[in-house]
Parts: C-alpha cells; sequence; structure tokens
C-alpha cells in the first residue's frame, strides 16, 4: 500500500505532475481571465482578488496543523506502522471539525466589516451583490476542511503527483465549466457560484478516493493520541502557526490594502500581474516544495554532512531557477500584459522592478524552508514570522502613502530583508548542520549581484525589439538562452553543477 519508489523517482513524479498542474492552472487561468475581460470589467477581477485575500487569512484558523501531522506522518510511513497513522490521521479529522466551524464564525464576524476595506462602494457592479458573493467564498473555505486532511497520507507517503493528478483533471472540468458560462451568461455571480459548487463537490469526491485507497488505515479502530503527544503536536503548531501568520499577512494583505487605501479597480489591475507572479511561484514552490516528504526521508537516514551537501546540491538549483525567474519577470512581464490585454494595463516600471525582487528573494529561499520543514525546526523560530508580519502591514502602509502601488510591495520587500532573509541561515547552519553560517550569507549575496547584472544585461538587449507579439517571443528567446548559457559558463566547474551534468549524463546514455 505504501510508497516503494525510489527518493529520485518520488522526486521525479512530484515534480512532474506538479508542474502539469501548474501549466493547466495557469494555462487555464490565461484563457479564462481573457475571456472574462473580454466580457466583463477588470472591477470584477478585483472583487474576487480581494475575497480570495480575505479567506486566506481566514485560513489562519489551520494554526498550521496539517504540516506538523504531515511531518509526524514521515518517520510512522517509512516504517509502515499503520496503527500510528490512523491515529494521527483520527486526530487531525477531529481538529479540522472544530477549524471549519472557526472559520464559519470568523466569517460571519467580519461579513460587518467588508465595506470598510472598499474605499469606493461606487465602484462595485450593480449587477453585484457584495454579501452573496462573500458568502459564496465563505461557503468554498469552509467546506475544504472536512476532506482535505486525507491528502496529508498522499503528501506524507510521497504521493503528491496523485493529488496534482486529480487537480489537473478538475481544473480542466472546471474552467471549460465555467468559461462557457460566462460566455454564454455574461453573469459573474452564476459562474462564480457554479465554480464554487464544483470546487466543493471535488473535495468531496477526492477525499472519498484517498479513504478508498487507504482503507486499512481510514477504517481501523484505534486508541486516541496519548496525551503526551496531543501536547508535543500543539506545542509543534504553535511554533508553526507564526509562520502561518507570517506568511498569511505577507502573501494575503496586497490586494486588501490596495482595495482599501487606492481602489479595488487597481485590484483587478494588478491581479493581472499578481497571476504571472503568482504562476512563478506555485511552479517553483511545487518543484522544490515537492521535496520536502524525501527530504524528511532523508534526513531521518543520513548524518549532518551528507544533508549539507544534498542541501547545498538542491540549494544551487533553486537559486539558478529563482535568479531565472526574477530576471524574466523584470524584462517580460510588461511586454506581455500589452501583447494580451494593451497598454493601459500597465503598472509602473518602478513597481515591476520591486514585484521582480520580491520573486527573487522568496523564490531562492524555496529550499530552505523545504529544509525547515522536513526538520521540523520550523519550531525554533516561530518568534521571527510574527515580527515579519507586522513589519510588512506597517511599512506597507507608510510606503503606499508615499508612493501609491509600489509601496505595497516595498512594504513586502522590506519586511523579508528585515527578517526572514538573514534568519533561515542562522537555524540552518547552526542547527541542521553545524557549520559557519558564513557561507550562507556569502552565497546569498553572490548570486544576487549575478542576478542583478544579468538583468541589465539582458534587459538591454531585450529592449532592442518592439513591444509586439513577434518582439514578446523574441525576447522570451533571449532571456532564456543568454542567462542559461551565462550561467553554464560561469558554473561549468562548479561542483553542484558538475553533479547535475553527470546525473543528466547518465540518464541519457547508461540506461
Amino acid at each position: 500500500m505504501f510508497n516503494s519508489n525510489s527518493r529520485l523517482k518520488n522526486i521525479f513524479f512530484g515534480s512532474t505532475a506538479g508542474v502539469l498542474e501548474q501549466i493547466i492552472n495557469y494555462g487555464g487561468g490565461f484563457i479564462y481571465r481573457t475571456v472574462f475581460l473580454a466580457v466583463l470589467s477588470s472591477t470584477y477581477l478585483g472583487i474576487s482578488g480581494l475575497f480570495t485575500n480575505i479567506l486566506q487569512i481566514f485560513s489562519l484558523a489551520e494554526l498550521g496543523i496539517g504540516a506538523v501531522i504531515a511531518y509526524r506522518l514521515y518517520a510512522p510511513i517509512k516504517y509502515q506502522d499503520e496503527y500510528k497513522c490512523a491515529q494521527l490521521l483520527g486526530f487531525y479529522k477531529k481538529i479540522y471539525r472544530y477549524i471549519a466551524l472557526t472559520v464559519l464564525f470568523l466569517g460571519m464576524v467580519f461579513y460587518f466589516f467588508i465595506g470598510d476595506l472598499i474605499k469606493d462602494p461606487g465602484e462595485i457592479p450593480k449587477d453585484v451583490n457584495i454579501s452573496y458573493v462573500y458568502w459564496l467564498f465563505v461557503l468554498e473555505s469552509v467546506s475544504s476542511y472536512f476532506y482535505v486532511y486525507y491528502q496529508s497520507l498522499l503528501s506524507g507517503d510521497q504521493k503528491g503527483y496523485v493529488i496534482s493528478i486529480w487537480n489537473s483533471a478538475s481544473l480542466v472540468i472546471s474552467y471549460v465549466l465555467r468559461i462557457i458560462l460566462l460566455y454564454k451568461t455574461r453573469n459573474f455571480t452564476l459562474v462564480l457560484s457554479v465554480g464554487i459548487v464544483f470546487g466543493v463537490i471535488y473535495n468531496l469526491v477526492f477525499g472519498q478516493y484517498i479513504k478508498r485507497k487507504y482503507s486499512s488505515i481510514t477504517s481501523m479502530k484505534v486508541e486516541k493520541l496519548s496525551s503526551v503527544e496531543v501536547k508535543q503536536i500543539f506545542k509543534d503548531t504553535g511554533g508553526l502557526m507564526c509562520h502561518k501568520i507570517g506568511y498569511t499577512v505577507v502573501n494575503a494583505t496586497d490586494s486588501i490594502l490596495l482595495s482599501k487605501y487606492i481602489g479595488i479597480a487597481v485590484v483587478g489591475l494588478y491581479s493581472n500581474y499578481s497571476l504571472v507572479v503568482n504562476a512563478v511561484d506555485v511552479f517553483l514552490n511545487r518543484i522544490f516544495g515537492s521535496f520536502v516528504p524525501t527530504i524528511g526521508n532523508y534526513l531521518i537516514d543520513n548524518d549532518e554532512k551528507s544533508s549539507f551537501e544534498a542541501y547545498n546540491r538542491l540549494r544551487f538549483l533553486n537559486f539558478w531557477v529563482a535568479s531565472l525567474c526574477a530576471i524574466c519577470i523584470y524584462v517580460l512581464v510588461d511586454p506581455f500584459i500589452v501583447v494580451w490585454l494593451g497598454s493601459n494595463y500597465l503598472l509602473d516600471r518602478a513597481t515591476v522592478t520591486i514585484i521582480s525582487l520580491n520573486v527573487f528573494f522568496n523564490s531562492s529561499r524555496i529550499i530552505n524552508s523545504s529544509f525547515i520543514n522536513a526538520s521540523g525546526l520550523f519550531v525554533k523560530d516561530r518568534i521571527r514570522p510574527l515580527f515579519q508580519s507586522v513589519f510588512n502591514i506597517v511599512f506597507s502602509i507608510y510606503f503606499i502613502g508615499k508612493m501609491g502601488i509600489s509601496g505595497v510591495f516595498l512594504g513586502t520587500l522590506v519586511s523579508t530583508l528585515l527578517t526572514v532573509w538573514w534568519r533561515e541561515g542562522i537555524i540552518l547552519y547552526r542547527t541542521l548542520f553545524k557549520t559557519n553560517v558564513l557561507k550562507y550569507y556569502v552565497v546569498n549575496v553572490e548570486w544576487f549581484v549575478l542576478t542583478a547584472l544579468t538583468t541589465y544585461g539582458v534587459n538591454y538587449l531585450a529592449q532592442k525589439l518592439p513591444y509586439s507579439f513577434i518582439g514578446f517571443i523574441g525576447k522570451c528567446a533571449i532571456c532564456l538562452i543568454s542567462i542559461n548559457v551565462l550561467y553554464v559558463v560561469l558554473f561549468f566547474k562548479n561542483k553542484n553543477f558538475t553533479y547535475y551534468k553527470a546525473m543528466l549524463i547518465n540518464k541519457l546514455f547508461h540506461r
């Protein structure tokens, strides 16, 4: 029943399926948004973006306990201890029932403050009932907690690719259904209602599938976890809860602040950029975040030296891809928006620059987070995310008053640099690897300088081409070819690059 594939195969399956899921998700999202803007307007997108961010904040009720349970499943799954898996899943199920009720309660309370988050109520289209739309989002959020806990079994068993396959099929059906309804009815509320109801049905069906797949665990009668184990889980949850708060505040408040201080139409404008940025963020997290169960499994069997070598290899790959993505967003996002929607949908270059910097600093840390979560070290860093969330709100509000739209993203960048950027190195190097943390800062600065210089050169070349479809294709070619060729030349003798080169040659010629 449990996964018997090699770690490398699990990583390959997880990454490949995750990438496919995101291609479908954002490819479908791009088509859907194109039809949406042709039929309706960016104000409707602003409404969806606002409520999506509000529900992200409600997700704080989950406290991060899902990641704690997943972490605790690594060992019993590895040693095929079905009884312990059943105990953990039963506890998880009970807790998530309470979380669903908590989210419902928060939704009821927050309902009375919706109007305060919309600067100009006159922006709301007359055919939209804000109260009804809000409760649709609340329903979707609450329903997800009744079956999503089953997915922890698949994640802990290094079968995240199964989740991705199911999600991919669901996305295809959902996008096709909504696009047809949008084109036929031009009714925002109906399209939203059908999409959310479909999501509820999907959670129910997928949950039942996993329940049957692991029937020996899900149907097993077990005793409750001991009070000692429960206390330890909540202790770990307390540490991860702070991370949950920090992540949610940093990532879910941009649209809320823009709606409150500038206007909901601007939220719709930014949502086109966030579609691209979020696609990159989720894409990278699907690739490198899928390593967490495998890393957790690896750390159980290997010493500090071997773990540090594995970390360096993965971090090198993480930096390469993060640098590539940040440069591409800086150079390509404006030409993409112009070709897709027109120049009226552009943000200013200062905002694009800051967004690109956020992409680099956030994306280049994914492997750090993966090792911290897989090793349970998040409990040692529980205060830092609270400072980050406070800094993010304070600096964003301050800068938005001085700079407008770009101020929101500058606040995020500053809060990241003042907290998480330097702190993760200390947690990993001193606690997990027990080595000199100075190496961490040197590598980070080297990659930042390299990325900045490469951005300048690539952008200089790309500016020679016009803002047209052919010009955009040419700019893409310049980015992908010049950046990767440059990095291959620079790192050709680097031991981490040599490792991947040897792996690729072995796969291609020594099967």
